[in-house]
């Protein structure tokens, strides 16, 4: 699955050797492609852009959420629970797979970029000015841990349990060993 702006999503079954293009009706900028399954996907873009395939990526249906903010990245905690993070701090959950999503109360009004889970319990948000919110207990309750830095984070991944790893504007990447509590900057010449 490829995708990009003006709503292009390409296909492939063979590869990469031949596309096929997948028309969506509406006119967003796409930003991420997750599977949560090999045939259970989705994708997030521009305006509250949310589509979902039961069958690997071949078709593409839109899903309804109550924000018109853009969608950034989407994580799921087990086969149930999933969130997504976007534009002015906004925050959805699933409680059923997917099939139905609930606009949570702002965490912030940066926008957040990145989301992971280490297990099902165990995730981390990351965002715009240094945002970092924890959460033990599946999202339940998120816990600021924020870096109060003028630098945006981008993206965020668990190496472990204890060790996350996030990089972010102007060359940022920093490292947490404590779970994403606390975190050491490493120089950058970018």
């Amino acid at each position: 699955i490829l995708i990009g702006d003006s709503s292009n999503i390409f296909y492939s079954e063979d590869f990469l050797k031949t596309f096929k293009r997948i028309k969506v009706y509406e006119n967003y900028n796409l930003f991420k492609v997750k599977f949560i399954t090999p045939q259970k996907g989705f994708i997030l873009g521009s305006n509250g852009c949310l589509l979902q395939s039961m069958n690997g990526g071949a078709d593409w249906e839109q899903m309804a959420v109550d924000t018109k903010s853009t969608l950034f990245d989407i994580a799921f905690c087990n086969e149930k629970i999933g969130y997504i993070v976007g534009w002015n701090g906004t925050l959805l959950r699933t409680n059923d797979g997917g099939e139905t999503w609930k606009t949570l109360p702002k965490l912030t009004t940066k926008y957040l970029k990145s989301i992971a889970f280490y297990n099902s319990e165990n995730g981390i948000i990351v965002g715009g000015g240094g945002e970092v919110f924890l959460t033990f207990n599946s999202g339940t309750t998120w816990e600021n841990y924020s870096l109060n830095k003028s630098k945006a984070l981008q993206i965020v991944k668990y190496i472990n349990k204890s060790t996350v790893i996030a990089a972010g504007t102007r060359g940022t990447i920093i490292l947490s060993e404590d779970g994403g509590k606390t975190w050491t900057e490493f120089p950058s010449n970018m």
